[in-house]
């Protein structure tokens, strides 16, 4: 998928490399440099580039397809801190064949914003595979190493450490398995559709909008969400292995390097943030919040779950705020609280309904809500005491 350039990283509508249409064989060829393209190497690209000359945004791209031969050259693999695995290559055009994917001017708004979905969801997917292996490794290590006359793993301030990353890594696989599942309907659909000449009528056309709405919210805060874990996991288990860690030697220096990159490529987290505050501020997830709340808890579980009922509502104090501020600059800045605070909220839910359906879950759910809850009310009462002291004097604070 080859989409960044040099002067078009996050900001696909920058794109600049040239699609020309020949006239005479009716063919399309493309001309121009892709940068940092994982698996660039490989036969097939999917290749975004500006099919309307003299266009300057996303209504000017269009989607092509083409194959490795002459006129596209590996100009060179990068050297990077990990990944090793998979080759990023900077790739030159020149003048190469290439076939229309579907509709012209449809290339950044509809095709590549719908493998954008997958691709946050197979990056989160990555990311909560790191982790696991991250703290696979710190448990065996604390395990074996042994210091003042025991286990590294018997000392509180390790296995608080092990105990955060399991309950970290549970609620990030839970929230993946809960956003593939949206991105299944909803692609489902999708089909449906298709099949029915692209319209679906009454109430299935009610579930294909429905769907759509919730996976659009949770591809970027599952991406934002599992990314972020799996560095924090990977930081710990090279903490728990001590210098040990830091040498080549044990696998846990890979996982930190590999870990690094999930939060950057296919959308950093940032901009994960700015994609999901729509749905976000029209509170797309709060019917399936609803709907787990009304689960029948009982004791502990029930208990839980109204601490949890509360941060919900703080958290809809803290929406209502920004939008009542009607401050852009406001607005963004808020973005990053009020994900992970939506994350936080909508997790402690996904790991209690899991707790009422699997006993041996509970002692996951009650750590994971007696961390989640007060770090969602701190995010929130952050928006609340919101002032312009950031926006306005960030240049003296940064000492510009």
């Amino acid at each position: 998928m080859a989409l960044t350039e040099p002067e078009a990283g996050s900001d696909l509508q920058a794109v600049q490399m040239r699609a020309r249409l020949d006239p005479d064989s009716g063919r399309w060829h493309l001309s121009g440099v892709k940068q940092f393209i994982t698996n660039g190497c490989a036969r097939i690209l999917l290749v975004l580039a500006r099919s309307e000359q003299g266009s300057n945004d996303g209504r000017g791209l269009s989607l092509f397809v083409c194959e490795s031969g002459p006129g596209l050259t590996v100009q060179r693999i990068e050297d990077k801190l990990g990944i090793h695995g998979s080759p990023t290559c900077e790739l030159h055009f020149d003048e190469v064949p290439a076939e229309l994917v579907g509709a012209r001017r449809r290339g950044l708004t509809r095709y590549v914003m719908s493998l954008m979905n997958g691709a946050r969801v197979a990056v989160a997917a990555q990311a909560v595979g790191i982790a696991e292996a991250a703290l696979r490794a710190a448990v065996a290590y604390g395990a074996a190493r042994r210091q003042f006359g025991q286990a590294v793993d018997r000392f509180p301030a390790v296995y608080e450490m092990l105990t955060r990353s399991k309950a970290r890594i549970v609620a990030a696989r839970a929230l993946l398995y809960e956003t593939t599942r949206w991105v299944d309907l909803k692609d489902g659909y999708d089909d449906l559709a298709g099949q029915q000449g692209g319209r679906l009528t009454g109430e299935t056309r009610n579930e294909a909008k429905r769907a759509a709405r919730i996976a659009a919210v949770l591809t970027p805060l599952c991406k934002a969400y599992s990314t972020e874990i799996a560095n924090q996991v990977a930081y710990d288990s090279l903490q728990v292995h001590g210098g040990s860690g830091y040498m080549k030697e044990y696998d846990v220096e890979r996982y930190v390097r590999d870990a690094r990159v999930t939060n950057i490529y296919e959308g950093t987290t940032q901009l994960q943030h700015v994609a999901a505050m729509g749905g976000l501020i029209q509170r797309v997830l709060d019917p399936l919040m609803e709907q787990m709340s009304t689960l029948p808890f009982e004791g502990r579980l029930a208990r839980l779950r109204a601490e949890v009922d509360e941060a919900r509502q703080h958290l809809g104090r803290a929406v209502r705020f920004v939008v009542e501020a009607k401050d852009p600059e406001c607005h963004d800045l808020a973005a990053r609280r009020l994900c992970e605070a939506e994350a936080e909220v909508f997790t402690a839910y996904l790991l209690l309904r899991d707790a009422l359906a699997d006993p041996r879950r509970q002692a996951l759910a009650e750590h994971h809500v007696a961390e989640a809850v007060p770090a969602a009310r701190a995010g929130c009462d952050a928006v609340l005491r919101a002032d312009r002291t950031l926006i306005d004097r960030r240049e003296e604070i940064l000492g510009l």
